[in-house]
């Protein structure tokens, strides 16, 4: 299914967040994935990601956060160790109206496309994001920058995204 308004979208649920624009690398192989990635590259279409609240990212069921991105591929390989190795691209932002898994294990999402949101520069005084990385669990990891890879001049705004996508607090 597929409006101006709404799709429906296989749904790779990981512990990444993808932002419109940016790159994904991917190793895949789990059967259920490498049927997504047959089937995308054959209609030409993509996929959807959303990061992982609850669950694992292979072998098992995940309970993932409302908003996505959808992705769509843009190269692929053969990885050393055999295993098919994907690069996506984020396109646009969507919410996730109704998702359920499917008997070989993929879950497949109906969506509702979200405008794009307004953009504004980011002074470099701000670019918190640069400063700090923050692990899973909220604690500050002052060794590792952050690299806001595909909002370059933006890692301000992705740092704060990032927080109330994943309901931290500001750091203090």
């Amino acid at each position: 299914m597929r409006s101006a308004t709404h799709a429906t979208l296989p749904l790779f649920p990981l512990n990444t967040v993808l932002f419109p624009g940016g790159p994904l690398r991917l190793r895949i192989f789990e059967p259920r994935y490498l049927d997504m990635v047959s089937r995308c590259m054959r209609e030409d279409s993509g996929f959807g990601v959303a990061l992982i609240v609850a669950g694992r990212e292979a072998g098992g069921a995940a309970q993932t956060v409302t908003i996505g991105t959808h992705a769509r591929i843009v190269d692929f390989e053969q990885l050393d160790d055999g295993l098919l190795g994907i690069t996506a691209r984020g396109e646009r932002r969507f919410r996730i109206v109704h998702a359920h898994q499917e008997s070989d294990g993929l879950n497949v999402a109906q969506v509702e496309w979200l405008d794009d949101e307004l953009r504004a520069e980011v002074p470099p005084q701000a670019d918190i994001g640069e400063r700090y990385r923050w692990s899973r669990t909220g604690q500050r990891d002052d060794v590792q920058p952050c690299r806001a890879v595909g909002v370059r001049g933006h890692s301000g705004a992705v740092f704060r995204s990032w927080l109330t996508i994943s309901g931290r607090k500001w750091p203090t």
